[in-house]
């Protein structure tokens, strides 16, 4: 989650399709490709799960990944999860 500017419904609803930037300008001065999050659901997807995307305007974003999990958990995997930012607050 994010406290920036957050995104229409509109524009949150599209923001995983490859190539859709919410600025309609082809400058890409304030924006990239518009394919980060469509790389980020393909690679979610790929491993069964799903993404959630939550923003208003004004009121941030939040972004949430769920994949599942199958077998034991082992100790290794925990540490290298608790250890690792992104991971951490899984």
């Amino acid at each position: 989650a994010d406290q920036g500017p957050g995104m229409p419904s509109d524009v949150a609803a599209r923001v995983t399709e490859r190539f859709y930037r919410a600025d309609p300008s082809r400058a890409r001065n304030n924006g990239g490709s518009g394919l980060g999050m469509a790389i980020v659901q393909g690679i979610v997807e790929a491993h069964g799960g799903t993404v959630a995307i939550s923003s208003a305007p004004e009121r941030g974003t939040t972004v949430t990944i769920t994949v599942p999990v199958t077998g034991t958990t082992t100790p290794a995997a925990l540490a290298v999860a608790a250890s690792t930012p992104a991971l951490s607050n899984l």
